[in-house]
């Protein structure tokens, strides 16, 4: 049976020094008598059937809540004209986009929040609130993107360049809080 070893960094190596990456240099992993280490015993007990079905069930709650979510929110934003601007000189079969409602990415950022919020074994753990916080901040600039253009009735929002900037910005600030708040390197392997 194929063993996927979830939530580690690697196998358990007969150096006493080798340390997972979210452990402080001063703590040791305890080692059993046959030189495995406590935490190479926690992954072994997921199999990678376990872990799809989470995988699995995860997905199913985001589409399920993205699903139910679409027809209240695409209505709601019908009402406040949130929809698509096409300019007049584009090809005539575009003109049928218009009125389409836009920032249609908040159904899928409700989905995503629903299921995390549901299956992750500590949602509100230092580490999950940051993936679903650089979640929300990508979502953020889209939203920003799509209020842009629906305010300035132009089928332009923000400039590629600026989009970039941000996305880079919120990279930058992710990776500080990775580094520095939940003990992460920034070493790879």
């Amino acid at each position: 049976l194929w063993q996927l070893r979830a939530g580690c960094t690697g196998s358990a190596k007969a150096n006493s020094e080798v340390r997972p990456r979210n452990m402080d240099p001063g703590q040791r992993i305890t080692r059993h008598e046959d030189g495995k280490s406590q935490r190479a015993d926690i992954c072994e007990e997921r199999n990678i059937g376990e872990v799809m079905e989470q995988l699995f069930l995860t997905a199913g709650i985001a589409l399920i809540v993205s699903l139910i979510a679409g027809p209240f929110l695409i209505p709601v934003l019908r009402i406040l004209k949130f929809g698509q601007n096409i300019r007049e000189e584009g090809p005539q079969r575009h003109q049928s986009k218009k009125g389409t409602p836009t920032i249609g990415g908040l159904i899928f950022l409700c989905g995503i929040v629903a299921a995390v919020l549901v299956m992750a074994e500590k949602p509100f753990a230092p580490g999950i609130l940051a993936l679903l916080g650089i979640t929300l901040a990508f979502g953020l600039v889209g939203f920003l993107d799509d209020f842009l253009k629906v305010l300035h009735k132009k089928n332009l929002g923000l400039k590629a360049k600026q989009k970039l900037a941000f996305e880079f910005i919120i990279a930058f600030i992710f990776a500080l809080i990775a580094v520095k708040l939940l003990g992460r390197d920034t070493v790879i392997g």
